[in-house]
């Protein structure tokens, strides 16, 4: 069974990974998201790269990451891609 990352998953991943950032420049760590059907996990290194001025994020390079789900009974397949967090989160930032 392979459970399809829908655009709020990602979103609510990368609206977490941001908040563990804060205002490094360097992080190696991990982020939960846990729901009533769900539990992930994504486990990260990343190099972040601001604006001199402002400090605001421009770019988040990943070294290493691995995301894993389980349910209830087993850790379950996902369809997870970086770029799509990147994506679905930068959307998700700039509207909310």
């Amino acid at each position: 069974m392979e459970k399809y990352i829908t655009p709020e998953i990602y979103a609510e991943v990368y609206g977490r990974l941001l908040k563990a950032i804060d205002d490094k420049l360097f992080y190696n760590g991990k982020v939960e998201y846990d729901t009533d059907d769900f539990y992930s996990t994504l486990d990260v290194t990343v190099i972040i790269d601001r604006d001199l001025y402002t400090n605001q994020i421009i770019d988040i390079t990943p070294v290493w990451w691995e995301y894993h789900l389980n349910t209830r009974d087993e850790e379950v397949l996902t369809d997870f891609k970086w770029s799509e967090m990147i994506t679905h989160g930068s959307c998700y930032r700039k509207a909310g």
